[in-house]
């Protein structure tokens, strides 16, 4: 159950309110001040959940699990639409240790430039 709790915490959460920001920030065709600030709100609002749990527990749901791997994906993100991740700590090492897990470094490697 804390797996899914996790999932879904992504479904609902980061992915669709980290998705939006980065739409705003980079893809948009204007500039909409308060949808970027709505979005950079909230996103800073999840990784501090992200990061609360992640003080308590090295992975989301205690073992590493595909809730790790759906939830690092925006966290990531997140850092290349212009959030500061050095405020979030435990997320921070978070992300480290699941980008050197080898099959993640492989996966990461295949993105293009």
């Amino acid at each position: 159950y804390t797996v899914l709790e996790w999932v879904f915490f992504n479904v609902g959460g980061t992915g669709p309110t980290i998705g939006q920001l980065g739409h705003f920030v980079k893809f948009a065709t204007e500039q909409v001040p308060y949808a970027i600030d709505r979005y950079r709100k909230e996103t800073a609002r999840l990784l501090g959940v992200l990061d609360g749990r992640l003080g308590h527990v090295q992975y989301l749901a205690g073992a590493f699990s595909i809730a790790d791997l759906m939830n690092v994906t925006w966290a990531r993100a997140a850092g290349r639409f212009g959030v500061d991740l050095a405020p979030y700590a435990n997320v921070s090492r978070w992300l480290s240790e699941v980008e050197a897990r080898p099959a993640v470094a492989r996966a990461l490697a295949l993105r293009p430039a």
